[in-house]
């Protein structure tokens, strides 16, 4: 395999975005082909990469080191990782996004950035391309931030509004916590072991039970990484910004829960799985932080009203599961629901969508009976509830049975059961907003609605499609299972009792969501009642942003005018009567010339306004303009990195 394969899958979706930015409104579809084009040639460059690594060993990996720049004795290095792994996670990527910027094509008809739009897609593909490409963690670093920044300028892509710009705010911000315990965790790598290649870390990490030493270096490492993955994953007590990034347009809901930035935490934890074994009471904090992190948004989205917002903290619930299973030690587990997610959840998203733009609101109490009207959308978001709920022979049962068996045989059996109980919710939750939007009485909303145009229900048959038979690789009998397919650690075998376990669990769950919101034999309203107090908690999500806005928000305030106050009384104040006295004292001795003193005073004035004008041009204020800057340097020194060393 050539170098070139892996740095086109990801130079494509940038260069499409550079192309866009500067020529867009003057390309076909005012640059959406471009974006299209340009990711459906990653998209088969990674087929292309999938299949010949099928064809290969399982323990082959294609390691490619370019030296990018040189400081001294240390070399910052371009690399890429090609195995299994990395290659199942380009072909989910790259595909699951492809079919959202087709689909976008008909969800932002006529909105008035519509060019930027498509232009900061590719950026933010290119991101998450980036991250399962890498082979270091200099180089994960670095697209994990350009993620933030995407998804910043996405979730905010309708910044009018000031909700959408507030979320977007939100996750940048939110995300910086997490990033700088993942920064401290790689300089301390960096720092113990001299390098940031995942290679040379591992192989130090498999070998640490011949050197106790290293073991506190390592757990710091371990640590960090799981900082970052809790930012990205939205997982206990970062997950305040996913929910909010519903504000921006619902692909982007779709890219960002499906495929991309929230799959970026759960990816490193799984691709560091030699870091994490070699310090098991890390990973017993990954391990519950998710198992917590799953029931808390689970029980949540029950009492959620807005569509978008119900998907949100199912998909914080489901990165929850992955994260236990990466926890207990089963990546195979964790990455394995996280393709089949990526699929599922995209799905739901784009079809929520659907409903949204032929509705108008996201409210499911103004939804009801759209079965009839809209057809296409109503089956494929069927199938992809039965997919999240686990319902077989959907690709969800499959990935999830992994994920429950690898937590009952690790011996974790409270965890096993919290994923239980958050398996029922799950189901209950899912239906619930089925049979709200698609069934019961029609509503004087859906009365008008109409299906959604074919460039939007097209992706939608793709992804029902490979919401049903993405799991199938794990059917008994038909093979290694994912794990052969992804070629990650550990693949049980088949529990028949958990399945069934499984099975009755989720049918539970189903069947409860039909009597309550389809039959409604059980009024929701005496329900309501009778749980008023626990509604209102669920309702209030635990008050977890009110605590971060009176604990953190307000104190920063607070200090932030203290601070203010202190510099313009104290600190001006005593430079003032510094002046005034050195003024007396020149005055007094016959050496002070007011008018000099003045002339300079002024002229440093002017100045000072004479260069901002010249330099404001630079710095207008906008992301966009800097973005392209950026974007030129960096694409700048890859070229003369290539062709000159």
């Amino acid at each position: 395999m050539s170098f070139w394969i892996p740095l086109g899958i990801v130079a494509l979706p940038i260069l499409g975005f550079a192309l866009i930015i500067f020529f867009g409104k003057k390309l076909p579809l005012k640059g959406a082909s471009v974006g299209i084009s340009a990711l459906g040639a990653s998209f088969l460059l990674s087929l292309w990469c999938f299949i010949h690594m099928q064809g290969a060993p399982a323990d082959t990996a294609y390691n490619f080191n370019l030296d990018w720049v040189v400081f001294g004795n240390f070399t910052v290095t371009l690399g890429f990782l090609i195995d299994r792994f990395s290659a199942t996670m380009m072909l989910t990527v790259s595909l699951v996004a492809w079919l959202i910027h087709i689909y976008s094509v008909g969800y932002m008809h006529g909105d008035r950035r519509f060019t930027t739009y498509f232009a900061y897609l590719g950026l933010f593909t290119t991101s998450m391309l980036g991250i399962v490409t890498a082979n270091n963690f200099f180089q994960v670093f670095i697209f994990w931030e350009l993620v933030g920044l995407s998804s910043y300028l996405l979730i905010g892509f309708w910044y009018e509004k000031k909700s959408a710009a507030d979320a977007g705010k939100k996750a940048f911000i939110v995300n910086r916590i997490g990033d700088f315990g993942f920064l401290v965790g790689i300089l301390a790598l960096f720092a113990g072991l001299g390098t940031f290649s995942f290679q040379e870390i591992f192989s130090a990490a498999e070998g640490a039970v011949h050197n106790p030493a290293l073991y506190p270096i390592l757990a710091v490492g371990a640590f960090g990484v799981l900082c970052g993955a809790v930012g990205k994953s939205a997982q206990l007590p970062l997950h305040v910004w996913l929910p909010d990034a519903m504000e921006g347009p619902t692909p982007v809901s779709a890219l960002i829960h499906a495929a991309t930035m929230v799959a970026a935490g759960v990816y490193l934890v799984a691709r560091c799985f030699p870091l994490f074994s070699a310090v098991p009471n890390v990973a017993e904090v990954v391990a519950w932080t998710g198992g917590l992190t799953a029931i808390f948004s689970a029980t949540i989205a029950i009492v959620q009203v807005d569509i978008k917002r119900v998907l949100a903290y199912s998909t914080v619930s489901q990165l929850g599961f992955m994260m236990m299973a990466a926890g207990v030690g089963s990546d195979t587990a964790a990455i394995f629901h996280l393709t089949t997610h990526a699929f599922f959840k995209a799905l739901l998203f784009l079809g929520a969508g659907s409903v949204i733009y032929a509705l108008h609101t996201n409210d499911l109490r103004e939804m009801g009976g759209l079965y009839k009207k809209m057809k296409t959308t109503a089956i494929t978001f069927i199938v992809g509830g039965l997919a999240l709920a686990g319902f077989p022979p959907f690709s969800g049962f499959f990935s999830k049975d992994e994920i429950l068996a690898s937590v009952w045989e690790s011996g974790h059996y409270a965890l096993f059961a919290i994923a239980a109980i958050t398996a029922f919710l799950t189901a209950l939750y899912t239906f619930r907003l089925i049979f709200l939007a698609f069934f019961g009485k029609e509503s004087e909303a859906a009365s008008q609605a109409h299906e959604s145009p074919k460039v939007m229900t097209v992706p939608l048959v793709v992804l029902g499609f490979f919401a049903l038979v993405a799991g199938w690789i794990a059917i008994p009998g038909l093979g290694k299972g994912f794990a052969g397919l992804a070629h990650t650690h550990h693949h049980g075998e088949p529990n028949w009792m958990l399945m069934g376990v499984s099975v009755l669990i989720v049918t539970m769950g189903i069947f409860t969501a039909w009597v309550i919101f389809h039959k409604r034999w059980i009024s929701k309203e005496r329900l309501y009642n009778s749980f008023y107090y626990i509604a209102k908690i669920l309702e209030a999500k635990y008050w977890f942003d009110e605590l971060y806005h009176y604990c953190v928000v307000k104190p920063l305030l607070w200090f932030s005018r203290f601070c203010r106050i202190f510099d313009l009384r104290v600190i001006d104040g005593a430079v003032n009567a510094v002046g005034y006295l050195t003024v007396a004292a020149s005055k007094a001795e016959g050496s002070f010339d007011l008018k000099v003193i003045d002339g300079a005073v002024d002229g440093t004035g002017w100045l000072v306004r004479f260069l901002g004008r010249i330099f404001r041009r630079f710095q207008t204020g906008q992301v966009q303009e800097y973005i392209i800057l950026v974007s030129i340097a960096v694409l700048a020194i890859v070229v003369v990195g290539v062709f000159l060393f």
